[in-house]
């Protein structure tokens, strides 16, 4: 449960960059304050770095594993 709260709240960031109250009151069950905060401040920046990369056209280093070409869709879409 811990893990499908952090993982649904991801989505949700990533799909709307926003957090609902439901998505909230998940996380409140399983983390602290400063751990939700954390949280944000990380998947902030890996969309900020993500975007910088792709921006500026960065090749994928050689070891990385690459992102498929399309999108993958999600159970229940």
């Amino acid at each position: 449960p811990r893990h499908a709260a952090l993982l649904d709240a991801v989505d949700e960031l990533h799909d709307t960059a926003r957090l609902s109250q439901p998505a909230w009151d998940a996380l409140r069950v399983h983390y602290e304050d400063a751990q939700l905060l954390e949280f944000l401040v990380l998947t902030g920046w890996y969309r900020t770095i993500s975007h910088l990369a792709n921006g500026l056209q960065l090749e994928q280093e050689a070891w990385g594993t690459p992102f498929p070409a399309t999108p993958v869709s999600r159970p229940g879409e």
